[in-house]
């Protein structure tokens, strides 16, 4: 099906925010916050010298 101009620019829609789109953003966020935990934790472990030593 082919659509005129004037067809084509009465078609509204396409910004609406989806539970999907909510789940991967806080996943992102999650994922990002969980990074920098990691990141803090081994940077403390090597400041403070609590690291494991090979045997």
């Amino acid at each position: 099906m082919q659509m005129n101009k004037e067809q084509l620019s009465k078609i509204i829609g396409g910004n609406n925010v989806s539970g999907t789109m909510i789940n991967a953003l806080m996943k992102a966020v999650t994922t990002f916050f969980e990074m920098g935990q990691m990141f803090g934790s081994g940077l403390r472990r090597i400041m403070l010298n609590k690291t494991c030593k090979p045997m």
